[in-house]
């Protein structure tokens, strides 16, 4: 479904819906609001929605809010994705998420590894660093975005949640074209910036960045 215009969709990675919820106190904090209840009516007020991502292998609160009830959420056993920070497979506080998500009337979305991969490359390219995890956030942006979910002229606030220093060898392995799946599959860097030798001289690397 579309979401309405103009809109503006909160996009955040997800393992466990606690970020959700810290979401929702920054936001009646923000507001200087005393009664939580009073959020509902900011949310309809600004349009604004949250979008949920998570990794293709560990995507139990993806599966659920296809047919979301109290009793059908069903775990991933072996959760299985790069992004190690929403390796999860049995969140504990997804009722917090599908509380959020429900509110705001937001939608879930799960990515692949390659489309998590590409859009960590392309925030680099922004000369932002970023871990796996985060990526997941524009690589969902992407996604919705190609369905007609969010649409091209809506305000998005995409939440990084951890920065470049997490999972250091998986730019390097990227850019080199040597990241591998969980299932062991190459992932292709379509967004590669291989890497430049250059000697131990100030004067060089001086004139390769000019």
């Amino acid at each position: 479904a579309r979401l309405p215009a103009p809109a503006m969709t909160i996009q955040v990675p997800v393992s466990v819906g606690e970020l959700l919820d810290k979401l929702t106190i920054l936001a009646i904090k923000l507001e200087r609001i005393d009664d939580p209840a009073k959020l509902v009516n900011i949310a309809r007020e600004h349009a604004a929605l949250e979008a949920v991502v998570q990794a293709e292998g560990a995507a139990p609160f993806y599966e659920f809010m296809r047919r979301p009830t109290q009793d059908a959420f069903e775990p991933v056993e072996h959760p299985e994705t790069l992004a190690t920070a929403i390796k999860i497979g049995d969140p504990v506080s997804w009722p917090k998420a599908w509380h959020e998500v429900a509110t705001s009337g937001g939608v879930v979305e799960k990515v692949s590894e390659q489309e998590i991969a590409d859009a960590k490359a392309i925030i680099g390219l922004c000369g932002i660093g970023c871990e796996p995890a985060s990526a997941a956030t524009l690589a969902g942006i992407r996604k919705l975005t190609k369905f007609g979910t969010i649409g091209t002229e809506d305000d998005v606030v995409a939440v990084l949640t951890g920065n470049v220093l997490k999972d250091p060898d998986y730019i390097y392995k990227y850019h080199t074209g040597q990241l591998t799946d969980p299932k062991g599959s190459t992932v292709p860097p379509g967004y590669g910036n291989r890497p430049i030798v250059v000697a131990n001289a100030p004067h060089i690397i001086a004139e390769l960045l000019a």
